[in-house]
């Protein structure tokens, strides 16, 4: 019989922790995650994108934030003119929830990105236990010479890499925007980067980076 109680409060607990989603979650949030959308503002955002309106809100600062994608497992904020917030719900192999929070700057043209946990009562984790962030030599193409890697290091100038978490999958993706310092020197270094981003599987536990 105890075993039974014991089985029943756990698949009641897994049940639950399924439950939640992003929008539940969205709603709980403190307003220390984005300080310039109340709670109040959040609602309003769900309400107008249920009603089939556009679901733009006036914020702290009296300027437009739009909730611009909306699923189970993600949202999508325009929070200002120039940045936009992904929130996307992970789950670990025991099916408690990770949020992830990616906040996107552009400024000239250039897109730099901050990346952070929390768990599902929005207490900040310790990033680098789940994801190793990528480093500038990550970024730089595993046939060049050693002289040219040591050319394009002395010639980056911002390092700024933009984080992309695909609507609803289980990677994060790496892109590096930074600038380099003049135009000649930058069609020589944009040559020694990879193409395509680096991209982070979620495993349940943590995310390792995809091998070629």
């Amino acid at each position: 019989m105890r075993k039974l109680i014991i089985t029943y409060v756990l698949s009641l607990c897994m049940s639950l922790a399924w439950a939640a989603d992003v929008r539940d979650l969205f709603v709980a949030m403190p307003d220390s995650v984005l300080p310039m959308l109340s709670s109040i503002n959040r609602l309003d955002m769900l309400d107008f994108h249920d009603s089939g309106m556009k679901a733009v809100v006036r914020n702290r600062l009296d300027g437009d934030s739009e909730l611009t994608y909306l699923s189970r497992q993600s949202i999508r904020i325009r929070y200002t003119g120039s940045s936009e917030v992904d929130i996307r719900l992970f789950h670990y192999r025991d099916s408690v929830p990770l949020i992830c929070v990616v906040h996107t700057v552009e400024s000239g043209g250039l897109r730099d990105s901050r990346i952070r946990f929390y768990d599902s009562g929005w207490n900040r984790l310790d990033g680098s236990r789940i994801l190793q962030t990528p480093s500038f030599e990550s970024f730089i193409r595993s046939d060049l010479s050693r002289d040219s890697v040591a050319y394009i290091r002395r010639m980056s100038d911002i390092n700024s890499v933009r984080v992309r978490v695909p609507d609803d999958s289980d990677r994060v993706e790496f892109e590096f925007t930074g600038l380099l310092y003049s135009s000649e020197d930058s069609l020589k270094c944009v040559s020694c980067l990879r193409k395509e981003p680096l991209i982070y599987d979620w495993n349940g536990r943590r995310f390792t980076q995809r091998r070629k």
